[in-house]
């Protein structure tokens, strides 16, 4: 891995799995919603299943990359703790979010599986995507607006035909009579 002009090695490393991996964090996290994953009888909102359900397949998807990228380089643990010091403040916010997460297990019994597509989904997806050269970068831009578009379009498509791609459903009941559109994104 070569330095960057501030003395870091780039993190994560720039290869085509990684890259890939990136790709199908971004295709996940725009085109899965959580009405899809009811839909296919995951209890992402609803109350039972396992943790795994609770947390979206592109969060998860996005800490196995970061973990990968971790392990591509020499020193997993170094590469970490440099890109964490280059942004201090990653550090105090998942700091807090920790500190979160045991209020609602210890104290509140509260379930915390929400706190990693909300709050730890973004870091990971901050430090996989924070060093990315330009050339890669214009191709996520691309493949960022196309899905925003699509899913543009088919919610245009269902609001003019009536149709839903992903149903509406509210405490598990499926809503029929519902003019607001789906689309990619719920």
């Amino acid at each position: 891995m070569a330095p960057r002009s501030d003395g870091f090695v780039h993190f994560p490393p720039d290869g085509r799995v990684v890259g890939l991996g990136l790709a199908l964090v971004a295709v996940l996290l725009l085109t899965i919603s959580p009405l899809a994953l009811l839909n296919f009888g995951f209890n992402y909102d609803d109350t039972g299943g396992s943790v795994l359900e609770k947390i979206h397949p592109g969060t998860l998807l996005a800490f196995a990359v970061l973990a990968f990228a971790a392990l591509l380089q020499r020193n997993p643990l170094t590469a970490l703790a440099n890109a964490i010091e280059t942004n201090p403040g990653t550090a105090i916010f998942v700091a807090m979010v920790g500190v979160m997460i045991a209020y609602c297990v210890l104290i509140a019994n509260l379930p915390f599986t929400g706190f990693f597509d909300t709050f730890l989904a973004p870091v990971v997806i901050f430090f996989l995507f924070k060093d990315m050269r330009e050339g890669r970068a214009m191709r996520f831009v691309y493949l960022i607006h196309t899905l925003l578009i699509t899913n543009s379009v088919v919610g245009l498509i269902e609001f003019a035909t009536g149709q839903h791609l992903t149903p509406l459903v509210a405490s598990g009941l499926v809503i029929e009579d519902d003019w607001r559109s789906t689309a990619l994104l719920g």
